[in-house]
């Protein structure tokens, strides 16, 4: 999440509502977008808009920003379709699709394929429907080790956003 005044309070439950949103409406996977959106807890100082982007119907860029200037957009744009490139000049797609089929289980939420986010100021990131990591296979960790080559390079570019957290004492992760 980017930030155009004080941090907000942005937790895991938030940004599961944020996809939960976009996975409910099939025109978030049709064209790109850049929409308002409220999330309680801090809709009441911060509103938050969402930049979507799909390369296909199960692959997708989402940006969260407090910053409602048309330039973000641009920079989001630039930065999803220097994404999507890569991953396409690559050749990963199916490696990407591959390897989070095999995040689910049972009670695992499946509409929610893939959640990274990165605290800036921890270099931690965190991620979500991911076995346990007892029960990583070898080739969890080969596409997980793709996965995160593909990223390094996209961070070159310009725009080299991802989902900031701040979390909440009381959220373990």
């Amino acid at each position: 999440v980017e930030n155009k005044k004080e941090n907000p309070i942005v937790c895991a439950p938030d940004i599961n509502l944020i996809f939960n949103y976009i996975h409910s409406l099939s025109s978030f996977r049709h064209e790109e977008t850049w929409t308002p959106i409220c999330v309680p807890g801090i809709a009441e100082e911060f509103l938050l808009h969402v930049y979507v982007n799909f390369l296909n119907p199960h692959f997708g860029v989402v940006y969260i920003s407090t910053s409602d200037q048309i330039d973000v957009f641009y920079e989001y744009s630039k930065s999803a379709k220097a994404l999507f490139h890569e991953v396409k000049t690559l050749n990963i797609l199916t490696y990407i699709e591959q390897w989070s089929s095999k995040w689910y289980s049972p009670v695992d939420m499946k509409e929610i394929t893939c959640a990274i986010i990165r605290n800036d100021s921890l270099n931690q990131y965190i991620h979500y429907n991911l076995p346990k990591p007892r029960d990583y296979t070898r080739e969890h960790i080969e596409l997980l080790a793709r996965f995160e080559e593909m990223y390094n390079r996209c961070l070159s570019f310009p725009a080299k956003r991802v989902f900031y957290l701040i979390e909440r004492e009381e959220y373990e992760t």
